[in-house]
């Protein structure tokens, strides 16, 4: 019975443990929050810059083809091609 009480103890001081910890948790989360929306009013909104960059353009292989690359004719190892 004894036995019984301590590990019930126990096991409440670790849910205590625990919920300190999510508190804490929570406490940091909402105080980064509030950092990257003040960062975001100092910056006007823009974060990433002034000017985002489109992505680069897709490269086909007509356009690969137009540079001419060297071709590989068997007579050597791929390894001695570079």
């Amino acid at each position: 019975m004894q036995r019984q009480e301590v590990s019930l103890e126990e096991q409440q001081m670790v849910m205590q443990q625990m919920e300190a910890a999510r508190l804490a948790y929570e406490a940091t989360k909402r105080q980064h929050m509030e950092a990257l929306q003040q960062l975001e009013n100092m910056a006007g909104g823009l974060v990433y810059g002034p000017h985002p960059q489109p992505p680069p353009p897709e490269l086909s292989l007509e356009d690969f083809l137009k540079h001419q690359p060297a071709k590989f004719n068997d007579k050597t190892s791929p390894a001695l091609v570079d």
